[in-house]
């Protein structure tokens, strides 16, 4: 891509790599990587006159077993799979930098970390149901090499 300075880049982070959330603090550390790494990326190609596209993209929970058991309301349904991939189509059609599938939910996000205080944010969260809780009857994809399956964990 570089030699030929064309191309395009796509990175599905997500929304837990804006906003942390219980349970999920692996998942959320993980997924804030690959969105600051793809916003540096972005820039970088910028900055060296690279005609080489950059788009990160940020949903929130698919429905897929990775999420089985995740609860869903009616402001933040489960995603679907086609659904979302269409979006990334789109997002790579368009050029978008960052695409964040629920749009409200990245405002009201990005809008609430720049304004109110952690403990505001928190109890914000909360009411919202937007991280906090959500996982609470998460069992996710287990199969039979996972760790927790093969040390006799199981699900909880």
């Amino acid at each position: 891509m570089m030699d030929r300075n064309t191309g395009h880049i796509v990175c599905v982070s997500s929304m837990a790599g804006i906003c942390g959330g219980a349970g999920l603090t692996d998942y959320c550390a993980s997924k804030f990587f690959a969105y600051t790494l793809n916003e540096s990326l972005r820039i970088e190609m910028r900055h060296l006159g690279k005609n080489i596209a950059v788009t990160t993209v940020c949903p929130y929970y698919i429905d897929t077993g990775m999420f089985d058991g995740a609860k869903a309301d009616w402001l933040w349904p489960l995603l679907k799979q086609e659904w979302v991939t269409d979006r990334i189509v789109q997002a790579i059609q368009q050029e978008e930098g960052e695409v964040n599938i629920y749009w409200l939910q990245a405002v009201l996000i990005y809008l609430c970390k720049c304004v109110m205080s952690s403990a505001c944010f928190d109890y914000t969260l909360w009411i919202l149901n937007g991280f906090d809780g959500v996982l609470v009857d998460f069992r996710g994809r287990r199969g039979a090499n996972d760790p927790l399956t093969l040390a006799g964990a199981g699900n909880k």
